[in-house]
């Protein structure tokens, strides 16, 4: 790994003291801590870039009750899962299966603050859905039967250019 710069956020235990701080000739920025000194030029805090990685879709709920994974059952909301959410490419549910929600997460970002999410189902929704901040969950009531298209993106708030998406096809039997 010779050779490679590596950028890390992580500052030199976070603590500061005060009137420690410095901008050079060169525009660096130095502040002082009680373990040393941590720097950086402003410049490259706007030219960070994050490779944001692909929805995983974590939990199904209806009826907010969670469902799990199971292989057979004669309670009907918990045979819905054979293996988890994120494996399935298909759901299938009934028109009694309502309000049902799908939860999903990014994971590993190195700067999760930055991640925002938005989801849409094709055949309901025209428009994206913006998550909100701490909202991680698509909720879903009264769908008429048919086939829809569920889908999850993760884009960085700075750029949303850098984005990834994940879908799910979803039957509503009548």
């Amino acid at each position: 790994m010779e050779g490679k710069l590596f950028k890390d956020y992580l500052l030199n235990k976070n603590e500061f003291l005060a009137q420690s701080a410095i901008t050079s000739s060169n525009g660096f920025l130095y502040f002082g801590g009680l373990y040393g000194f941590n720097y950086f030029d402003p410049i490259d805090l706007l030219n960070t870039n994050q490779t944001i990685k692909q929805p995983i879709l974590t939990k199904l709920l209806i009826a907010n009750r969670a469902i799990s994974i199971q292989s057979n059952s004669s309670n009907q909301n918990s045979s819905i899962l054979t293996k988890p959410l994120n494996e399935i490419s298909e759901l299938q549910l009934t028109f009694e299966q309502s309000p049902f929600s799908i939860e999903f997460i990014s994971p590993n970002n190195k700067l999760p603050d930055q991640v925002r999410y938005r989801y849409k189902l094709n055949g309901l929704d025209s428009v994206w859905i913006d998550s909100g901040e701490n909202n991680l969950r698509a909720t879903y009531t009264n769908l008429d039967a048919g086939d829809y298209l569920f889908e999850v993106q993760a884009y960085d708030l700075y750029n949303p250019a850098i984005a990834k998406s994940k879908t799910l096809n979803i039957t509503i039997l009548p």
